[in-house]
C-alpha cells in the first residue's frame, strides 16, 4: 500500500465524515436537537485482507460517532453508528438488494420522515 493509497481512503472516509459532521454540527447544537447516521463497514471492527487503509478509517469512524454521541447528549443531538456487515454474511441474496428499499430504510431514521419515492 502506497502513501497515497492510505491518503486516497483516509480523505473520502473519515476526512468527509468529519468535514460532514463539523458543517451540520452547529446547526444542530444552536436548535436542540438533531440526528447523526454513519454508515460504516465491520471490516474497521473485523478487518479485510489489503485494506489496512479502509478498516482504519471505518474504526475511525466509529470512535468519531462514539465521541460526538458523548458531546451531543446536552443539546439532544443523537449519533447512530451502523457498521455494516453484508460480505461477512456466508450466504446473502444479493440480488435483492435492490428491492430492500434504502430509500424506506434512511427515511424511517430521519425526524420527520422523509418522503417515500
Amino acid at each position: 500500500m502506497t502513501d497515497q493509497d492510505w491518503d486516497l481512503v483516509y480523505k473520502v472516509h473519515l476526512l468527509g465524515t468529519y468535514r460532514v459532521s463539523k458543517a451540520a454540527w452547529p446547526i444542530m447544537r444552536q436548535q436542540k436537537y438533531g440526528r447523526i447516521v454513519n454508515v460504516s463497514s465491520a471490516s474497521g471492527l473485523y478487518g479485510n485482507e489489503g485494506q489496512g487503509n479502509y478498516a482504519a478509517m471505518k474504526m475511525g469512524i466509529a470512535g468519531l460517532s462514539a465521541t460526538l454521541a458523548k458531546e451531543g447528549v446536552r443539546y439532544d443531538v443523537k449519533v447512530l453508528f451502523l457498521p455494516l456487515a453484508l460480505p461477512l454474511l456466508p450466504v446473502f441474496p444479493y440480488d435483492a438488494l435492490p428491492s430492500l428499499g434504502v430509500a424506506f430504510f434512511l427515511s424511517s431514521l430521519s425526524s420527520p420522515p422523509l418522503p417515500s419515492f
